[in-house]
């Protein structure tokens, strides 16, 4: 159970036992009943203890502050079989059951064990107290024999015992459920990304998850409590971070962001970053949640290929040799020498000339290939 629910728990408790003490207190003012204005005293001392407990609730040990409204309430319900003569055929036992099924529920079945024996102790002694004239009770009694109003208020109790047993299984499933969802979930996350992050409303880190290795290569102090921004080593360029802040301000999901930093030994990694904004039920923005990877490998074969490219096409671009790549006789690329060789200006005028368009007497023959694609060198000049 969550803070917020503890609260409402007692909040509901202090609500029940201020209607208690309001309507003994109307009932005291006829007759000035000493016994009425205790039994209202005893209810307002349990509405203040559950305020109290309200108020602390987000501080206090849950297990304790439960087990200490449910004892606190307990004796005011034999506070009130006491003083009002009633005994065992007090109303307010009815109570009892749905303590028992609140606090099995909340607590365990071991505090919830531990209360039942304090209660059924409790109706014992007032059975017997009633049974030997020690409480009068009249006033309750009718014509329900004290046996049978025994039998019926253990069997209150026993109902609501296994009710708030059943229940606290209940729920002690759903969480065990919950928490195995979660742990399949990070599982699969270990996996498939190299962290997991979450950010709050400010865009502060509130959670980065590390696996073995380097990780997201943040220094521990630059983890938590700092926005991107703030972070010297989070490895963008100022326009690039400028970007990025903009992105988040407007509240939207990013992926793929490459950034640069260096390990512990200085050696250079590129990880990526993507994330996406998170709303609560009411859809007001929480922050932003997300995962992060290692990709310098890719990054660095994109870059050895990058490079091979460029110097490929200077090596096209300058050599001596007419050449050209064309695909079934179309010009798709040419160097210096090749427009030259056929009489253009520039390579770039050369780009959807038809091959196969030159007359016999400057024919070029072109080479045919599975795909359609070839490259020639060397060949007569068109006469222009």
């Amino acid at each position: 159970m969550n803070r917020l629910s503890l609260r409402l728990l007692f909040a509901v408790g202090a609500a029940s036992a201020a209607c208690g003490a309001v309507v003994y207190a109307a009932s005291a003012l006829p007759r000035n009943d000493p016994a009425a204005w205790a039994s209202a005293g005893a209810c307002g001392v349990l509405m203040l203890l559950l305020l109290l407990a309200a108020w602390r609730a987000p501080t206090v040990n849950l297990r304790l502050a439960v087990g200490g409204a449910a004892i606190a309430a307990l004796m005011v319900l034999g506070a009130l079989a006491v003083l009002l003569g009633g005994g065992i055929h007090t109303p307010a036992l009815a109570y009892a059951g749905l303590l028992l099924c609140g606090v099995a529920a909340v607590g365990g079945p071991r505090m919830g064990w531990s209360l039942t024996v304090a209660t059924v102790a409790l109706v014992m002694g007032l059975y017997f107290a009633e049974l030997h004239g020690l409480i009068v009770g009249a006033a309750y009694r009718s014509e329900v024999s004290i046996e049978l109003r025994l039998f019926t208020v253990l069997g209150w109790l026993a109902a609501g015992l296994g009710a708030g047993l059943v229940l606290q299984h209940a729920v002690q499933q759903v969480l065990l459920d919950s928490r195995r969802r979660d742990q399949r979930f990070r599982a699969m996350l270990r996996i498939a990304v190299d962290w997991y992050w979450e950010q709050d409303a400010s865009y502060r880190y509130t959670y980065v998850s590390e696996k073995t290795g380097q990780g997201s290569l943040l220094a521990l102090a630059h983890r938590l409590g700092d926005a991107p921004w703030d972070i010297v080593e989070f490895g963008l360029t100022p326009e690039q971070m400028d970007a990025h802040r903009a992105q988040l301000e407007a509240r939207k999901p990013f992926a793929r962001l490459i950034a640069k930093r260096r390990d512990e030994s200085g050696q250079a990694h590129f990880v990526s970053l993507s994330g996406e904004p998170h709303f609560d039920e009411r859809r007001v923005f929480q922050g932003y949640r997300g995962i992060g990877r290692d990709v310098t490998h890719e990054v660095s074969a994109q870059m050895a290929v990058a490079a091979s490219e460029a110097r490929y096409r200077e090596l096209f671009a300058r050599s001596p040799s007419p050449l050209v790549l064309h695909r079934r006789g179309m010009v798709l690329e040419a160097n210096a020498a090749a427009a030259h060789m056929f009489g253009f200006d520039a390579p770039r005028e050369m780009l959807g000339f038809n091959l196969l368009e030159v007359d016999e007497e400057g024919a070029v023959q072109v080479p045919s290939s599975p795909s359609g694609v070839g490259s020639i060198s060397g060949a007569t000049a068109r006469t222009p």
